[in-house]
């Protein structure tokens, strides 16, 4: 996606608009307990994990 409107895109690149997309659940994960949990959780599983 171009920063400046008047850029035209290379007619290889798909619209934006065609682009699927994740069906976020704002209202299941968008809250600060949620994130504040899933973070928690990254942090335990992912980060601790040998490198």
């Amino acid at each position: 996606m171009p920063a400046h409107k008047h850029v035209s895109l290379p007619p290889d690149i798909a619209p934006l608009v065609d682009a699927k997309l994740i069906d976020y659940d704002f209202g299941k994960y968008g809250s600060p307990a949620e994130r504040t949990r899933l973070l928690a959780r990254w942090d335990r599983e992912v980060k601790s994990a040998p490198k």
